[in-house]
């Protein structure tokens, strides 16, 4: 049976679609790969900061973006906050993947200060006193307990949006190496730095927590 010009302009077209569909599909599980299992860590590197990664993306480092509340910049800081960031892009010329999440307020310093008093005046509350150093030492010591109390339950119920990315590498010094590179292309607009390795597992917890709800 013949085909006429416009049955085969239509074949030609149905083709095209079904070529352009399956790279989207294709397209679709490579992204899919690279943004769900990037993050299946095989173990910590204690001694270089880093994780190993349990697939071809070799290891991984995060840093903390020190951000900068636009809302409260001037127009002239906006811009110059964009520029410095254009900068730091045209610089770092790596993959990285930014994180966004909420964390708890760290109030640790505060809190081993205030023990660190409240130890200092126990001590001396066991020596032999006057009643007036006494009953003085007494009122310091409700103080520092108060003020502990009062950073423990920040530290539990006040949480700080931050901002993270993740830098890759074959192997820990490429991943070292990148990480000295996007610190020190940072600026005062748009700073990047070292976090614990603790605050890391956390984030690691925190976005594989995200991930088991979605």
């Amino acid at each position: 049976m013949a085909i006429n010009k416009k049955a085969k302009k239509q074949i030609k077209k149905n083709k095209q679609k079904k070529k352009t569909s399956t790279k989207a599909e294709i397209s679709s599980k490579k992204f899919k790969k690279s943004t769900v299992s990037f993050m299946h860590i095989k173990r910590p590197v204690p001694e270089f900061g880093v994780f190993e990664l349990a697939n071809e993306y070799g290891y991984l480092n995060i840093l903390r973006i020190n951000g900068q509340d636009v809302d409260s910049l001037a127009e002239k800081e906006l811009e110059s906050l964009i520029q410095h960031y254009q900068k730091w892009l045209s610089q770092f010329r790596y993959d990285f993947c930014s994180y966004t999440t909420k964390l708890p307020t760290d109030t640790r310093e505060q809190i081993a200060y205030k023990k660190s008093l409240l130890a200092a005046i126990n001590h001396k509350l066991t020596q032999n006193i006057s009643d007036k150093e006494r009953f003085t030492l007494l009122k310091q010591k409700q103080i520092n307990e108060d003020q502990i109390a009062t950073q423990e339950a920040v530290a539990n119920e006040i949480y700080n949006t931050e901002f993270f990315m993740f830098v890759y590498g074959k192997d820990p010094e490429e991943v070292l190496d990148i990480t000295k590179k996007a610190i020190r292309y940072s600026n005062k607009y748009f700073d990047v730095s070292e976090i614990p390795m603790e605050l890391k597992e956390k984030i690691i917890d925190d976005y594989n927590n995200i991930g088991d709800n979605k």
